[in-house]
């Protein structure tokens, strides 16, 4: 009778353990069909792999062979380039420069961030909620726009996690940072982590602001990027 009964035991427990993997799964396969669902031309597409590869959406890693075949994502690990440094580094992003970026030629100007907080006084915590849920729009991943608005969004998305964490820590909500960035403005982590790097050095660096380039192709340099700020006098040409 004991064996009987242990037997049984052993049969439920795994019948509830299948159950909540079958959870997962279908949790998963939601989140994956909500990337996919809609995308019935080329613009969807392009604009749903774009955010794939900068990280702005995320996918359950269980379907990454999936998302990378029919996303052409390469799974390849990249090959080892030669690197750019210093001096040599710093003129090769300078002529991605656009020195004045109100030019008429600049189609994307009526998108771009004019009426943004101040830079330099506080912001309430609704007050930057309701700036970056009204501006999210203008971020992108154009490499034909200056980063400008990529900088600011980040400035002050720096901000806000600041914010909630101070809230955090007062008992006024017990929402983490992942959970408030995917509830309030329907970011990534990931993104928004890269988002605040991009916005505290372009606080430092202004002219980061006038390069057109996109923000992945940017980020790719984040290495060389902050090794090249630790010499004064290069940091100096972008201030």
């Amino acid at each position: 009778m004991q064996s009987t009964s242990t037997s049984e035991a052993d049969a439920e427990f795994d019948v509830k353990e299948a159950i909540e993997d079958l959870a997962i799964f279908f949790s998963n396969l939601t989140e994956l069909l909500s990337i996919m669902t809609g995308i019935n031309n080329i613009e969807m597409f392009n604009d749903v792999r774009s955010k794939l590869i900068s990280g702005e959406t995320t996918y359950p890693t269980c379907f990454k062979h999936i998302v990378t075949k029919y996303f052409k994502l390469s799974s390849k690990p990249k090959k080892k380039e030669y690197k750019l440094v210093g001096k040599e580094f710093s003129n090769y992003l300078k002529q991605f420069l656009k020195v004045n970026n109100n030019n008429s030629d600049n189609n994307n100007n009526n998108n771009n961030i004019t009426n943004h907080p101040s830079l330099e006084d506080d912001v309430t915590y609704d007050e930057l909620i309701k700036f970056l849920k009204s501006c999210k729009s203008t971020i992108s991943n154009d490499e034909q726009r200056v980063l400008k608005n990529e900088c600011i969004y980040g400035f002050f998305l720096e901000k806000f996690i600041i914010e909630h964490m101070c809230n955090r820590a007062k008992g006024r909500t017990n929402l983490n940072n992942k959970v408030i960035l995917k509830k309030e403005f329907n970011l990534s982590e990931s993104y928004v982590r890269k988002l605040r790097w991009l916005g505290k050095l372009w606080s430092k660096y202004s002219k980061i602001g006038n390069l057109c380039i996109s923000f992945s192709t940017l980020y790719n340099f984040k290495e060389q990027l902050e090794t090249n700020f630790i010499n004064p006098k290069l940091a100096e040409e972008w201030i």
